[in-house]
């Protein structure tokens, strides 16, 4: 009498036959003391795959209970664990590739484990057909962070990557975001991709961003690049310029000074209508006590001003200009000008190998001529014009005394002729009486005649006339 073995009950039947029964791939089983088969569990023997249920019998379920080994015959082997769940769940295949979909919860929520049972939380979705994961919806009263990432590096050869974020970008808007961080549901920090001009922007709205190109990084807005670091190089956009505020923030107190590129080579410096100013330092301890020169342009023209304060003291010069660092021109602290020299002992000194100055009249017909005034009026020399309107002859070189006093002229510090202001001529007297007054003892006059021979002509006492050959 043949023997079957009974994989529900673990022991050995006993049957009337051992005639096969149902078809060549159903798997046979103890039906009632006698060998039967079923088309709800079939196995096939070329692909060794084991088939319970059928679409005609209960959903095609198998029961199952206590554990699964599953094992490879070699150095792997997995048990499938059944616990206790708090309600019904169900594992489902439900198509041809396999995929397990665990169900629970709402549509795209994904499955965890909640203190053994499998659950699902609206706060936590993937978006199969987007490929979004989305993780929100959750307050919080602890200090416990929506992503919290951690690793340990630990091989020198090896490059670690932190966070690897990457989209392959073959069409999108020119607002999409890499990255978009936000307080509130409104925008706090955004990464913009890289578009095909190889320019990463990051900012907080799309007419606001920093750019990030090569080693070169730029301040932009509405798509202008204002302010731009590079390799040894900052560079501000001419059209924009560099304010000074008296608040931080660029859109917020007055402005004080503005910085602006106004044309090629042109570094412009203004601010509506008020006047601006550029401090130069020597020195500076503090705001009491410090040496500058200050540079103003208000409504009087350029104002050069050396400043002190405190432990400060004033410069030799006001100001001095140099060739190759060798005075050329200064202006000293006395306010003398000095031409050649940088000690000049007059209001202008001039000093030079040949000491020639020129006044010239750029239109050929005008006057040239210096002018010194005082409380005793004009003393002009120079030339008149072609009309003769300044001196009274046309294209005169003129000495010429405005005032009601004498001309003087004299050698080795002393006066040696004069016109007085009626236009007498003196010679060696400071009054002459006459058109032509000679002073002085032994004074005379020396004639030529034409051959040549020179005659003194003397007055003596009593006014008697001589002459004698000389």
């Amino acid at each position: 009498m043949p023997y079957v073995f009974n994989p529900f009950t673990g022991n050995f039947d006993v049957v009337d036959t051992n005639t096969a029964a149902g078809s060549d791939t159903e798997v046979q089983f103890n039906d009632n003391g006698s060998l039967n088969g079923d088309t709800g569990l079939t196995f096939n023997k070329t692909t060794n795959a084991l088939t319970v249920g059928a679409s005609t019998v209960d959903g095609g379920s198998a029961k199952i209970y206590g554990d699964i080994d599953l094992d490879d015959g070699g150095s792997f082997s997995t048990t499938v664990q059944a616990v206790t769940p708090t309600a019904n769940r169900t594992i489902s295949f439900p198509d041809a590739t396999g995929t397990v979909a665990l169900v629970n919860g709402a549509n795209g929520t994904i499955q965890y484990n909640d203190a053994g049972t499998n659950a699902g939380d609206s706060g936590l979705l993937y978006d199969a057909t987007s490929g979004s994961l989305t993780v929100g919806g959750k307050t919080v009263t602890t200090d416990a962070p929506v992503i919290n990432l951690s690793q340990t590096w630990n091989n020198a050869g090896t490059t670690f990557t932190g966070l690897k974020l990457n989209v392959t970008d073959t069409a999108s808007a020119s607002g999409s975001n890499l990255l978009d961080l936000q307080v509130g549901g409104s925008n706090v920090l955004r990464v913009y991709p890289t578009f095909s001009n190889g320019v990463t922007n990051i900012g907080r709205g799309a007419g606001a961003t920093v750019e990030l190109e090569g080693s070169n990084l730029y301040l932009t807005s509405a798509g202008s690049r204002g302010f731009g670091f590079g390799q040894n190089v900052v560079a501000v956009q001419d059209t924009v310029g560099l304010q000074f505020r008296t608040d931080a923030r660029p859109t917020s107190g007055s402005v004080t000074t503005h910085l602006i590129g106004e044309a090629a080579g042109t570094l412009a410096q203004r601010n509506g209508t008020n006047a601006q100013t550029y401090r130069l330092y020597n020195t500076y301890t503090d705001a009491s006590n410090f040496e500058r020169t200050s540079i103003t342009r208000d409504s009087s023209g350029l104002v050069i001003d050396a400043q002190k304060g405190g432990t400060g003291a004033d410069p030799t010069n006001l100001l001095d200009v140099k060739l190759g660092g060798t005075s050329k021109a200064v202006i000293d602290a006395n306010g003398n000008v000095g031409i050649g020299t940088t000690s000049p002992d007059q209001v202008l000194d001039i000093q030079a190998g040949a000491g020639i100055t020129r006044l010239t009249s750029t239109t050929g017909t005008n006057s040239a001529y210096y002018v010194a005034t005082n409380t005793g009026g004009n003393a002009y020399f120079g030339r008149d014009n072609s009309s003769g309107t300044a001196f009274g002859t046309p294209y005169a070189a003129a000495v010429w005394n405005e005032a009601n006093n004498a001309l003087v002229f004299g050698t080795n510090n002393t006066p040696r002729a004069q016109i007085d202001s009626s236009g007498n001529f003196g010679i060696a007297t400071s009054t002459p009486e006459d058109k032509l007054e000679i002073g002085g003892a032994g004074a005379g006059i020396i004639l030529a005649s034409p051959d040549g021979t020179r005659y003194r002509l003397t007055v003596a006492n009593g006014g008697t006339l001589s002459i004698a050959a000389v």
